[in-house]
């Protein structure tokens, strides 16, 4: 397997591993403080995105496709 077939796994099932950690807690305040850390974690993403905005880095030959395409902004990453 290669590590771009790894990283295509991560992309798109990654955010599973979490949420499966969460679950395995018996702590109220804890799954309440990871789902809070999401919603935040996802809203400060899409907000620095829209600020943010840019093309993907594959759109203008800055680097190759591994996956499929992802719609929407890239996230800054410089």
């Amino acid at each position: 397997m290669s590590l771009d077939a790894v990283m295509v796994w991560f992309s798109d099932w990654g955010g599973i591993i979490p949420l499966v950690c969460l679950l395995l807690t018996r702590d109220k305040k804890t799954i309440i403080n990871g789902i809070i850390a999401v919603v935040i974690t996802y809203g400060v993403s899409d907000l620095i995105k829209g600020l943010s905005v840019r093309p993907r880095p594959f759109e203008i030959g800055q680097a190759s496709l591994v996956g499929e395409a992802a719609g929407g902004w890239s996230f800054p990453s410089k």
